[in-house]
């Protein structure tokens, strides 16, 4: 996925890049990111997020970086 946006012309400027709130606590982590646009990427593969419990794992994570 890095490469392919490397060669879309829009490199990412970091690599498994942590997103923390303002006391600090993380958030999660990005496969991919780009600091300035504050936007971050994943790369997952399919058969770790496969079960019920991972699945909403992933949700949970995913609502605490929007809500951020």
């Amino acid at each position: 996925m890095r490469l392919r946006c490397v060669d879309g012309g829009v490199p990412p400027d970091a690599l498994q890049l942590e997103v923390r709130d303002e006391d600090g606590y993380l958030l999660g982590v990005g496969d991919l990111g780009w600091r300035a646009a504050r936007l971050i990427a994943e790369a997952d593969g399919q058969a770790p997020h496969r079960t019920p419990e991972a699945l909403y794992e992933d949700r949970v994570r995913q609502n605490r970086l929007t809500n951020a």
